[in-house]
Order: C-alpha cells, then sequence, then structure tokens
C-alpha cells in the first residue's frame, strides 16, 4: 500500500523535447522521485526505472480502464457467438 506524498513538483512528459528537460537533473535529484504515472508501454516503464531508480510505477487509470474494456467486449462477443439461440437477449447487456 502506498503512503500519502506531498506532491512538490508535476511534469508532463508528451514530447522529447519535454523528457530531455528533465534528464539534465543529476542522479540525486531523480533519486528523489517517489512516484511516476505514466502509460502501459513497456519501453517507458524500462526508462522510467533507468531514470528514476526510487520511483514506484503507477499505470494510468486511462489505459487501465481501456484494457479491461476491450477484455469484458472480447469476452462478451465470444459468449453471444456460443449461444447463437440467446443471441437477442444477449445483446441488450
Amino acid at each position: 500500500m502506498l503512503k500519502p506524498v506531498k506532491i512538490t513538483t508535476l511534469w508532463k512528459i508528451a514530447s522529447l523535447t519535454s523528457l530531455r528537460s528533465i534528464l539534465v537533473f543529476s542522479l540525486q535529484t531523480k533519486k528523489k522521485v517517489t512516484l511516476i504515472i505514466i502509460n502501459m508501454y513497456p519501453p517507458y516503464m524500462k526508462l522510467i526505472k533507468t531514470l528514476f531508480p526510487n520511483s514506484k510505477i503507477i499505470l494510468d487509470k486511462f489505459y487501465v480502464t481501456k484494457l479491461l474494456s476491450g477484455a469484458l467486449n472480447k469476452t462478451c462477443v465470444l459468449m453471444m457467438k456460443s449461444h447463437k439461440d440467446h443471441y437477442n437477449k444477449l445483446n441488450f447487456y
């Protein structure tokens, strides 16, 4: 369980230029970073662990929700295909 933390700085890294601005900080400063929220792209996770060794990665809720929604939709379609005689009933859910 994560403990409450005081947020002192927020960075939005949306481009290579904004990432370069963070790379100039010393390792000592980077070690002070405790939490980072990112999407689920594996190279980002690897990069964050390299740049910020003491940080914990939190997955962005948008991407988690998108992944779960896709999985539920796929399951629903498979259920409807396997129960074609009840398709009309299942289609409303």
